[in-house]
């Protein structure tokens, strides 16, 4: 390995850029274009290809074969934006658009052959299960998670704390805290079990599961609007369902 004041090089790697920080690592076969930034403490192993706009935080770990920062048009001029802490498994790939950003947020678990299209927004604390697809311009907000081969279509979006199931396809606007399943999507019910490992009273998961009942019952789709009424009037609703609601609503806006 080649030694600089910056970071750890293999002899055999590419590295156009001059703006690697400290404890930088970079391994054999892998290419490193001009615009690139690495944070400091970040490891990117071998055979891995990163170019564009893209700034990349620090502690992160890219393992072989991981393409970021690639764009079908050779003009295009759309950033990456990853920050700090996440873990990028083999062949993952992190698209560039032609315009504005690609972000991924902080403590994340990208698995393998997974794939974040052209403006996709996913936020820190998500995990996708291998060969999740999120699709240009799709929206995964903080703590989401995915099983394998599931599918987060162009411009759809899924809500914190839910849970995308294997072969399921979210089409649209899909709640926070909710089991997601089918092709289109399902709510289930919601991710109970997530919430307990992130520290949620039982009193609020037993107000999002009756809350989640009745919204969905009898067509696990589209909410109850008769329901959401009388939940938004009622003083005593939980805070955490007025959350969801806040999304539902925010979601039917959006179309």
């Amino acid at each position: 390995m080649h030694v600089t004041t910056m970071a750890t090089i293999s002899p055999h790697a590419t590295v156009e850029s001059s703006k690697l920080a400290d404890n930088v690592i970079v391994g054999p076969f892998t290419y490193i274009g001009p615009d690139v930034r690495i944070g400091a403490g970040t490891i990117v192993e071998n055979d891995v290809f990163i170019a564009g706009r893209t700034t990349i935080g620090r502690d992160n770990h890219i393992f072989p074969g991981a393409v970021i920062g690639r764009s079908d048009d050779d003009n295009a001029r759309g950033k990456i934006k990853i920050g700090q802490a996440n873990n990028l498994r083999e062949q993952v790939v992190i698209a560039a658009g032609k315009t504005g950003t690609t972000s991924l947020g902080n403590n994340c678990l990208i698995m393998i052959a997974c794939r974040i299209g052209p403006g996709a927004a996913v936020g820190s604390h998500v995990v996708l299960a291998n060969r999740t697809i999120v699709s240009a311009n799709a929206v995964l907000e903080d703590y989401a998670r995915s099983s394998g081969l599931s599918l987060v279509e162009p411009g759809a979006r899924v809500g914190s704390y839910s849970f995308i199931s294997s072969y399921t396809r979210v089409d649209g606007h899909a709640p926070p805290f909710a089991m997601l399943d089918g092709d289109p999507f399902r709510v289930r019910g919601i991710n109970t079990r997530l919430l307990q490992r992130c520290g949620f009273g039982e009193d609020d998961i037993r107000a999002l599961k009756r809350a989640y009942r009745d919204l969905y019952n009898g067509d696990n789709r589209q909410p109850d609007p008769v329901i959401i009424e009388r939940l938004l009037d009622d003083s005593n609703t939980n805070l955490h369902v007025r959350q969801a609601l806040k999304a539902i609503a925010d979601g039917d806006k959006r179309g």
